[in-house]
């Protein structure tokens, strides 16, 4: 084997590798920590589409009505309703219906306090496991709202790059018993519809 050919075995072996071995370091980073990658800046948006990676860095977001109302995803928002965790990934397509103003800034991750050891997750939107709640075992369930009769959405994700490993609709029961690792996503929609303020997600630990 010449020279030329070592060299051209050499590189196609080392693009391979690269080819392979980044996108998963990148993924292994992300699971890590998706703090370490996320590029989210504030910014106010009206109706409209936008581009992720265009129009909008790729990032974790919270995101607030400042004025009026607009929908997200078929979801009806109002002035003050918020979402939490918001990931936000390169070249997808967002939309904002309505009348109205919201502004994303990059997620705080705040802590979710606890009080007589119940957390309340007031906000739908995502939720990192022992960094915003403690991880264990709990029993989830919820405060309806009296103006509906609408039920909650809960996933559990092993980390926001992975589907979820546990769908939670609250179908034939109020009240169930989970357990969330640390690092796992807990993601909640308080309803396919709006965002209802005296909906609550209780998490007590067990």
């Amino acid at each position: 084997m010449t020279k030329t050919k070592v060299g051209i075995f050499i590189a196609l072996v080392v693009i391979t590798l690269l080819f392979f071995l980044v996108p998963k370091g990148v993924k292994y980073i992300k699971n890590q920590d998706p703090e370490l990658l996320n590029a989210a800046e504030s910014v106010k948006l009206q109706s409209g589409e936008y581009t992720v990676g265009e129009d909008i860095k790729v990032g974790i977001y919270d995101m607030q009505v400042t004025k009026g109302s607009l929908s997200y995803f078929d979801t009806n928002l109002s002035k003050g309703d918020k979402l939490v965790g918001m990931e936000l990934l390169d070249d997808n397509k967002i939309y904002f219906e309505g009348s109205g103003e919201i502004e994303l800034t990059p997620a705080e991750f705040t802590p979710i306090k606890s009080s007589d050891g119940i957390y309340t997750i007031e906000h739908s939107g995502s939720y990192e496991v022992g960094k915003q709640i403690p991880a264990g075992e709990y029993s989830l369930t919820y405060t309806a709202d009296k103006k509906s009769s609408e039920k909650p959405f809960i996933q559990i994700s092993p980390s926001y790059a992975d589907d979820a490993r546990v769908d939670i609709q609250f179908e034939n029961k109020d009240t169930y018993d989970i357990d969330l690792k640390s690092g796992e996503i807990l993601t909640v929609k308080k309803t396919k519809s709006e965002e209802l303020d005296d909906m609550e997600i209780l998490l007590e630990k067990k």
